[in-house]
């Protein structure tokens, strides 16, 4: 979720902390490395999931 975070807000010109501000919401720390790799199917969804939220689509 981090990483479709960032990229949403780094295209629409926001800050991702400030985001998390919002909804206090933490950085997610991976326990593993294998973790922190996302796999390109679920980020792209998790990406349209935060742009329809952005554009306040459900």
């Amino acid at each position: 979720m981090d990483i479709a975070l960032e990229e949403v807000c780094a295209d629409h010109g926001f800050d991702a902390a400030d985001a998390r501000k919002i909804v206090d919401a933490k950085v997610f720390v991976p326990l593993e490395r294998s973790e922190a790799i996302p796999d390109p199917g679920t980020l792209a969804e998790v990406k349209d999931l935060l742009l329809c939220t952005l554009q306040d689509k459900n």
